[in-house]
């Protein structure tokens, strides 16, 4: 069997002026495994990730959603890939 994961495309906000906030927000990812041959969808994760608090108001703008978004991304791709390999039966540190 072949997994062939997807993710949809959401608004991600970043064509928004610039703003001052405590935070750039946050992102929502969910994913979908499917069986490639029949397309039966196996499993669906939705994980939800909450840009970093700065303590004060600071100017979010596109480089900040792209550094937020670039963490956030990291972050769901290494538990992707751990997931993946436990499955599978590797052992990793």
């Amino acid at each position: 069997m072949n997994l062939y994961i997807t993710a949809p495309v959401l608004n991600n906000g970043m064509n928004q002026p610039d703003t001052y906030a405590m935070t750039a927000g946050q992102a929502s990812l969910i994913v979908q495994l499917s069986d490639t041959v029949t397309g039966d969808a196996i499993a669906r994760v939705v994980d939800n990730y909450h840009g970093m608090e700065s303590g004060r108001a600071m100017m979010i703008n596109s480089a900040v959603n792209q550094v937020e978004a670039r963490d956030a991304c990291t972050q769901w791709a290494k538990r992707l890939r751990t997931a993946l390999d436990k499955s599978k039966g590797i052992n990793t540190k």
